[in-house]
């Protein structure tokens, strides 16, 4: 019984981080139409940015993270404005030509890391005590516990704002209709420059939470990506809810499947489920049929 419950809490770090990159691309989905490759490699500065700056020089990890939110909600506006917006004027498969510049981008950002950084693997040691927690007979991994925490009130300060503040609200107008909202004196190029802000500062958060637990290399974030997008297919791309719902999954398939199979096994697991559950319902959970599976976001 405590090895599962020890699963859970695990799957729900997990999944938790997964949420939040789910996020990161989904907002990107949801504004601008674009899946941004570039999105995984956030995650990947963020854990070797946490190692430069907390472990190497001796930061406080708050401070570290201060300046990666910084210096990814400068990625993201970089992101929009060199790589996705030039696609729209000079291309007529903005969607493609976009795919391909950010998967170019990170495929040079992953290299030139690789290089100056080295390929191995360089622990960063815990924000919390590494002793745990004791409830009753049950030990809470403290680092499981901030991840759920940090990652919970995230996710309900980033309700409140998309629902109460008026760049929630012009946001969700851009998202049912960018033609609407531009003739109602809405600044649509603003608000997805925004979105792409908002999702590095999410990519860089993410890595920084979750180095702990997978150490800080050039290659780190890759499963996290893939676990992430598969959260987005299973909810439904371009869906908030579906991306949690997703995330929830996933996490807790990643976390508890070892208590009952072969960890190796869990990738496998998961692929198989996505695929199934997407030849039942090829939209998601909570897709709608339409682009990428969803009409841009339409519930948050």
């Amino acid at each position: 019984m405590t090895v599962l419950l020890l699963g859970l809490v695990a799957g729900l770090a997990l999944a938790s981080v997964y949420l939040l990159i789910a996020m990161s691309f989904t907002l990107i989905v949801a504004v601008s139409g674009v899946f941004n490759f570039l999105q995984g490699t956030v995650v990947m500065l963020g854990c070797v940015g946490t190692y430069l700056l907390a472990m190497k020089y001796g930061w406080h990890p708050l401070a570290a993270l201060a300046v990666l939110l910084l210096i990814g909600t400068a990625i993201g506006v970089v992101t929009n404005l060199l790589l996705v917006r030039p696609a729209e004027g000079r291309a007529h498969h903005k969607i493609e030509t976009a795919l391909l510049t950010t998967l170019g981008a990170a495929t040079a950002i992953v290299a030139i890391t690789s290089i100056t950084f080295g390929s191995e693997g360089r622990r960063v040691t815990s924000y919390v005590s590494p002793k745990p927690w004791t409830l009753g007979f049950f030990p809470l991994n403290r680092t499981s516990v901030l991840i759920i925490v940090v990652t919970f009130a995230i996710a309900v300060a980033f309700d409140q704002v998309m629902r109460r503040s008026t760049a929630g609200r012009m946001t969700r107008v851009t998202l049912e209709d960018a033609e609407a909202a531009q003739l109602a004196g809405i600044n649509v190029k603003r608000v997805v420059t925004l979105s792409f802000a908002a999702a590095g500062a999410l990519g860089m958060l993410s890595g920084w939470l979750i180095v702990p637990v997978i150490s800080a290399s050039p290659s780190s974030a890759e499963q996290l990506a893939f676990y992430a997008f598969a959260a987005m297919a299973l909810g439904g791309f371009g869906s908030f809810s579906g991306a949690a719902i997703g995330a929830v999954v996933v996490g807790l398939i990643q976390g508890m499947a070892p208590v009952y199979i072969n960890p190796s096994w869990t990738t496998i697991v998961v692929i198989v489920l996505v695929a199934a559950l997407l030849v039942v319902r090829p939209a998601g959970i909570r897709g709608v049929a339409g682009l990428y599976g969803a009409q841009g976001v339409r519930e948050i």
